[in-house]
This record gives C-alpha cells, structure tokens and sequence, in this order.
C-alpha cells in the first residue's frame, strides 16, 4: 500500500496465487488446481477550477483459476473486473462526475460430444449507466 499528498492519495496492489493437489492411493491421476487472485485500488483528490475539488477512483478484481487431471489441463477461468470514476465536488455537494465498468470473462474446459471444448467468453463495458460495448461466444480463446 503507497500513500501520498498527506493521505489524499492511495495505492493498493495485491496478487495471490495458490496451489493445490490431491492425490488417490489406490491410483489413478492426481487432481491439481493453480488460482490467481488480484486487487488494485486507486484513489487520488485534485484541486479543480472555481473552487472544486475532483475526486478520482480506480479499481480493478482479478480471477484465474486452471484445473488439471493428471498433467492435462481440464478447465480453465479467467475474470477480470475494472471499474474508475470521477466525481467534482463543490463545497459539500457533487457537481458532476462519470462511471464506466469493463469487464472479461472466459472459461473453457470439459468436452462436447463433437470433441470440441466446452468454451464461453464475455467482454461487457459499461459507461454512466449505459451498456457501450458487449461480446460473447462459445469460442476458445487459448
């Protein structure tokens, strides 16, 4: 965690991976899972014109997780999630800002009678309440 400008500014970066294995004594492969998991925070206050004082955050929450069988992999997860504002603030009342939303979604794993990967992804963003951009598909992204 980083602060700055008497407190008015934060920074906060945390990533944590974790690993798991379980293995079966009468045999057979080992069952095996890598997960990432991530935060960043954002905040910062600036002086604006007439007397305002604009007020900036960022955040963005992270997921991955991978599964494997023996040593092949079996599924996949990947999300992420970003967010920033500003607002303008005025004395003790908000003049104006703005709000936007991204985020990415994939997994893959398994397999349909075809032989194919069972797949979905999403790209979804989002600006002051409105729905700007939106994607989806049953294609893998490896």
């Amino acid at each position: 965690m980083e602060m700055g400008k008497g407190g008015d500014s934060q920074r906060v970066k945390q990533r944590c991976n974790v690993s798991d294995k379980v293995s079966f004594s009468g045999g057979g492969p080992s069952l095996r899972s890598t997960n990432r998991f991530s935060v960043e925070l954002y905040t910062d206050s600036k002086a604006g014109r007439n007397n305002t004082v604009l007020l900036e955050t960022r955040v963005a929450l992270g997921l991955g997780n991978r599964r494997f069988r023996g040593a092949k992999e079996v599924s996949r997860l990947g999300n992420l999630q970003r967010a920033r504002g500003e607002m303008v603030v005025q004395g003790d009342l908000v003049s104006g800002g703005f709000g936007e939303t991204k985020q990415w979604y994939n997994y893959g794993g398994g397999e349909e009678e075809d032989g194919s990967d069972k797949c979905y992804f999403r790209d979804v963003s989002s600006k002051n309440y409105t729905i700007v951009h939106d994607r989806q598909g049953n294609k893998c992204h490896k």
